[in-house]
């Protein structure tokens, strides 16, 4: 009866101990550690081309801001944003003066001038000139029929004082203006200036 007793108690705790582990191979697995968010990687653009680029539509197509108007028989077409000037008249064309007269000419009709200086610079008084005294300007001349006549004359006395000295400029000039002399094989032409400078006598 004793080893009996004692088998059932061996039993008893075999059958516990086996129930245990059956128990403890069924018992859920704990869960994985949830892994934490990678960071968002921040992209930079590539840096843009220096080149301009024109202002576009969603379409794709070119801004609508370009204007077009005609001056004269020229279509103008204007890129250029914001508020603009439309200039619709032709500009103003000055006549580009190519011809120049014979050197021989223009001396001749100076040494004319000169010599109405000379003539009117002896009504100044010494003293109110000095050694560099000198006339600078110019003429204006036209040639008509091959005949070279100064139309005006504006000139400047230095190192000149007094009242003598509007009174040579005021003879030098008046005595200029009609000079002639003659140009032959020239064409016509208007408002032609010569400059002018020479030392006082």
């Amino acid at each position: 009866m004793r080893w009996l007793a004692i088998g059932g108690v061996l039993a008893l705790g075999l059958g516990i101990g086996l129930w245990w582990m059956l128990r403890s191979d069924d018992a859920p697995a704990p869960a994985a550690p949830r892994p934490e968010p990678k960071p968002r990687e921040t992209v930079t653009p590539a840096a843009s081309s220096d080149r301009p680029v024109l202002p576009r539509d969603h379409d794709g197509s070119a801004s609508p801001t370009t204007r077009e108007y005609a001056v004269g028989d020229t279509v103008i077409r204007d890129h250029r944003t914001g508020d603009q000037i439309t200039r619709t008249e032709p500009p103003i064309r000055h006549p580009d003066r190519t011809r120049q007269l014979p050197p021989s000419l223009t001396k001749a009709i100076s040494q004319k001038v000169r010599a109405v200086m000379d003539d009117c610079a002896t009504a100044i008084p010494r003293d109110a000139r000095d050694d560099k005294a000198r006339l600078d300007g110019e003429i204006v001349v036209a040639i008509k029929d091959h005949t070279l006549s100064v139309s005006r004359t504006a000139v400047a006395l230095s190192n000149v004082t007094g009242p003598a000295l509007d009174a040579a400029k005021q003879c030098i000039e008046q005595r200029s203006t009609g000079l002639q002399t003659t140009a032959a094989g020239e064409q016509d032409i208007d408002n032609y200036k010569i400059s002018l400078s020479f030392r006082l006598p």
